[in-house]
């Protein structure tokens, strides 16, 4: 009988996530276009985004020390790293790890970026911007209502919608990080937030 072919078993499911042709191709073209958003033109580089995995430790390693000592962000030890590594994100060209930055959660509601760095040689490319732009996404998926960041490049966040905000207002991280800190006397970072809507 025509209804115990495998065509007629396929076409009954024809629900999301289903075998039947039609839901086949919808599905297809998606992941395409999830593809397309995750790998992009960087001024003349193409640059994707991607969560990062224990291949990447020691490139986010060497970025991270590289601006700690530079005084742009904090030291993290490998330790550290490792055991946030689901909270990176890596901006690759080539499979090589040429950016890194990390989305740290604080409450249900807030969440701040942090040990964002691109490789020196690739600076003014525009993959901080496209770092930036992957993270507040996943704070979006994640349903977090405001991302911060505390900088010396304000203009750079101004420019990827961040406001200035007084450090005060921030008493999760205040009183979680900033009290450990060597610099809270003198901090000269700013506290900016970007308030998304979810």
């Amino acid at each position: 009988p025509v209804h115990l072919t495998i065509d007629a078993a396929l076409k009954k499911r024809d629900v999301l996530g289903g075998t039947a042709p039609q839901q086949v191709q919808d599905a297809m073209a998606k992941a395409s276009t999830r593809k397309s958003k995750k790998s992009r033109k960087v001024g003349d580089m193409t640059v994707k985004v991607v969560p990062a995995c224990i291949d990447h430790v020691d490139a986010i390693c060497k970025l991270v020390d590289y601006w700690a000592v530079h005084g742009e962000n904090l030291p993290r030890s490998r330790d550290e790293i490792v055991e946030s590594l689901t909270d990176f994100g890596v901006a690759l060209h080539k499979e090589q790890v040429i950016g890194c930055g990390c989305l740290h959660l604080y409450t249900s509601t807030l969440a701040e970026i942090r040990s964002l760095g691109v490789d020196p040689e690739h600076k003014g490319h525009g993959i901080g911007s496209r770092m930036v732009e992957y993270f507040l996404d996943c704070a979006r998926r994640l349903h977090i209502r405001r991302v911060f960041v505390l900088t010396r490049a304000p203009e750079f966040f101004t420019r990827n919608g961040f406001q200035v905000v007084p450090i005060d207002t921030l008493p999760e991280k205040v009183f979680k990080d900033c009290l450990k800190c060597n610099k809270r006397e003198c901090c000269d970072e700013i506290a900016m937030i970007c308030e998304l809507n979810t």
